[in-house]
């Protein structure tokens, strides 16, 4: 049995586990992130996660250890996550034992209570758009960049544009759900 679930940068307390309050001032972060830091930060489930996040950095050694972690406690609980991805989702599988509803209701628990939902998210997010730049404007510039779109398609289409729409402006590729999903994913190192 197998699951994709992405990481979400809002979230709810472990209702299991729970999370440890605030105690203290929420640091100042500054920067294209600044939000979603302090949002982690004050959400974060201990005092081990708000450590990582309060330099406003998350190093590649943070984010690895707090990965672990996740999947330790998924593991013990009978959900083994195969795949993590650079847009933050997860595949997992689950032991016979366990059903689906009790492999997603550990997995997410493990998440949070792990400190994965607050440092990973972020971790990604900020990998795949540092300055976080307009989402269609990079989108756009990428699927410019590999070739699956003119450069005659303005910006302004595109903001406009649906889902199925901006497919079929790409429809001249043989792949372009792939493009434009690849494109979504790592707008600056698709290829």
């Amino acid at each position: 049995m197998l699951a994709l679930i992405p990481l979400a940068l809002t979230l709810t307390a472990c209702a299991e586990q729970g999370t440890s309050p605030v105690t203290g001032e929420v640091p100042a972060f500054t920067g294209p992130w600044a939000e979603e830091f302090a949002r982690s930060y004050r959400d974060a489930p201990d005092d081990r996660i708000r450590e990582i996040l309060r330099d406003g950095v998350i190093t590649d050694a943070e984010h690895a250890e707090v990965e672990q972690t996740y999947r330790s406690c998924a593991a013990e609980r009978g959900v083994h996550i195969s795949d993590v991805r650079f847009d933050g989702s997860s595949n997992y599988e689950w032991d016979s034992s366990i059903t689906v509803d009790q492999a997603h209701t550990f997995e997410t628990e493990c998440s949070i209570s792990s400190g994965d939902a607050s440092v990973s998210s972020l971790w990604y997010a900020m990998r795949r758009n540092p300055d976080r730049a307009d989402e269609n404007e990079i989108v756009l510039a990428c699927v410019k960049r590999v070739g699956a779109l003119d450069d005659n398609f303005t910006p302004e289409h595109w903001n406009a544009s649906s889902y199925e729409e901006k497919l079929q402006a790409l429809d001249g590729a043989d792949d372009s759900a792939e493009v434009f999903d690849s494109c979504r994913i790592d707008p600056f190192g698709a290829k």
